[in-house]
């Protein structure tokens, strides 16, 4: 039997901006599997003059997954891949994409995503 990968989301009632997920690696049958917990964060933006010239920011700490969501402020969701992208896990790029152009200094993006906890 191959390993096995669960993911459960919990979301907490009493602060819904407080995502956990717990992910359990179920080994095969007799051995141990292993647990990681992670949380989602968001963090705000206010692009800077460095940002802009170079067409991207750094996570700190950086995300566990790809799953990162990017809303410049009074705008929609962003599409990953097409507007933006995920560079060595921890860069997020605008260069050749759909907001190169678009970002300016003084703009505030609130990028969504998940750390270990």
């Amino acid at each position: 039997m191959a390993n096995q990968t669960i993911v459960k989301t919990i979301v907490l009632r009493e602060e819904q901006s407080k995502v956990k997920t717990i992910v359990l690696n179920k080994g095969p049958k007799g051995t141990t599997g292993s647990i990681a917990s992670y949380q989602a964060v968001t963090k705000t933006f206010t692009l800077n003059s460095n940002n802009i010239a170079n067409k991207n920011l750094f996570l700190s700490p950086p995300p566990v997954n790809n799953d990162v969501l990017l809303v410049p402020d009074g705008g929609t969701t962003q599409i990953l891949g097409l507007q933006y992208a995920l560079i060595n896990k921890n860069e997020i790029s605008w260069a050749n994409m759909g907001l190169d152009g678009f970002l300016e200094e003084g703009d505030v993006l609130y990028i969504t995503y998940q750390v270990e906890t």
